[in-house]
């Protein structure tokens, strides 16, 4: 019975330890993923794992997750309504970000960093579009 009892203890001891240091890793948590996310993107530019158009987006959506936390404290929003509501926020990111990264883009192997993707052929070394169909 004592041997339960002290073990009790020590688990109740152990936990009300790890609660604060989890409370001021929700303080930063936000600001740390927006900075990690923010730097995956930065490289992914950087070495020509996202397109254009890919970094367009995902900037995008972090830009909007920045605004929507000024909002949410703006509006006075309790602290733990906006973690959750930009943690969920920030999931959906890091899952475009990660699809992002991971996807195939059929055209990077066939065209140089800097080519024009989306223009038809006009020099005519190639078939041109057909805009009807």
């Amino acid at each position: 019975m004592k041997h339960s009892t002290v073990a009790a203890l020590f688990a109740i001891a152990g936990m009300l330890a790890v609660f604060p240091a989890q409370a001021d890793h929700d303080v930063y948590g936000i600001r740390d993923r927006l900075e990690h996310q923010q730097a995956v993107i930065e490289r992914g530019i950087e070495t020509g794992a996202l397109t254009r158009y890919e970094a367009m987006s995902l900037q995008r959506e972090q830009r909007e997750i920045r605004e929507l936390a000024a909002d949410l404290r703006q509006a006075g929003t309790s602290h733990a309504e906006r973690e959750q509501i930009l943690d969920a926020r920030l999931d959906r990111a890091e899952r475009h970000i990660r699809k992002s990264l991971h996807d195939q883009d059929e055209h990077r192997a066939a065209y140089p960093p800097g080519a024009d993707h989306d223009r038809p052929y006009r020099d005519g070394n190639g078939p041109e579009p057909s805009w009807e169909r």
